[in-house]
């Protein structure tokens, strides 16, 4: 959902909300939107899908934005990221 549909649903002005969203959740509504987005790209790095691919499906405007949250959240290329989840031992092994 995005944070302008959820103005409409609160009686409160978009600063207000921000405001208030992170006193209680801790950062900003934003930044809890990118970790969102973030998060749900992680089980798509199991699969063989591009990344590009990966990054559209979960609302990135282009892959760039994606790599640069993705490096700035885990501190390497989504690339990097898949090769080395690829070589760790699953549950079943």
């Amino acid at each position: 959902m995005s944070i302008l549909a959820l103005l409409k649903q609160v009686p409160l002005s978009q600063r207000q909300f921000e405001r208030k969203f992170k006193e209680h959740v801790g950062f900003s509504p934003r930044l809890f939107t990118k970790i969102c987005r973030f998060e749900a790209t992680l089980s798509s790095l199991l699969t063989p899908a591009p990344l590009v691919q990966i990054a559209l499906n979960a609302g990135y405007f282009d892959q760039a934005h994606f790599n640069h949250d993705f490096k700035t959240f885990t501190g390497m290329h989504p690339k990097d990221y898949r090769k080395i989840i690829s070589i760790l031992p699953t549950a079943t092994s």
